[in-house]
């Protein structure tokens, strides 16, 4: 995905860059009595500064929609629903996802697959 904001996956990582560099995580409820960067106590050689990235839904929406196609293409989208089951906590998208993985693996189980890169490692 790319624009203003740009998603990719290198493999390993999923990387988030925004084009204007703000990611609004200090606004973060759990960024509360963490150290801010820039700030004076930030400056303390022994400080651990907080950092993340905090990007619109609608984004990765669409990114998260790309990488299951992605998925799908490359046989691995039950076992992707597998693995997130296995780590998921309690918040909605892990109770989301344990009330409609059965339906969900059902239909992607289902579905073909395909070499999207044409180097035979793709499906």
């Amino acid at each position: 995905m790319r624009g203003d904001v740009y998603i990719w996956s290198d493999g390993e990582r999923v990387h988030f860059w925004s084009a204007d560099g703000h990611d609004w995580w200090q606004e973060a409820g759990w960024a509360e009595g963490r150290t801010l960067p820039g700030s004076p106590e930030a400056e303390a050689e022994s400080a651990i500064v907080a950092g993340g990235v905090s990007l619109r839904q609608v984004d990765t929406d669409a990114y998260v929609l790309m990488r299951l196609a992605e998925l799908v293409a490359e046989g691995r989208a039950v076992e992707a629903i597998d693995r997130a089951l296995e780590r998921s906590g309690g918040n909605f998208g892990a109770i989301a996802l344990g009330l409609y993985a059965e339906r969900l693996r059902d239909a992607l189980h289902s579905m073909p697959t395909t070499d999207l890169r044409g180097d035979g490692a793709g499906a």
